[in-house]
């Protein structure tokens, strides 16, 4: 997780993920996130995750919707590692949402 949102008015965490290739399929990734999110807003007190996938990602927009989070903004990023800019669609989930 790492601290850097500011966009939900409260100081957020981001939840990031990858998986290798042979252990996609298998559910691993949302039973992760899943816990992941429990154990940042039961155990941790935080008050808002964001997670984010670039665009034609469908797979990990999927694992965002099964987590409960809700789609917030999309915006064209630089991404350093590949020398390119793409597009990043950004989900979040606040702890309210989460305990309804």
């Amino acid at each position: 997780m790492d601290r850097h949102r500011t966009e939900l008015g409260t100081p957020s965490e981001e939840i990031g993920y990858s998986l290798a290739r042979d252990c996609w399929g298998q559910g691993l990734i949302p039973e992760a996130v899943k816990e992941i999110i429990r154990h940042a807003f039961a155990d941790l007190g935080y008050q808002a995750l964001w997670a984010a996938y670039y665009d034609g990602n469908r797979k990990s927009k999927r694992v965002m919707q099964k987590c409960g989070m809700t789609y917030r903004l999309s915006r064209i990023e630089a991404v350093e590692q590949l020398g390119e800019t793409r597009l990043a669609h950004y989900f979040a989930a606040t702890r309210r949402e989460w305990e309804r």
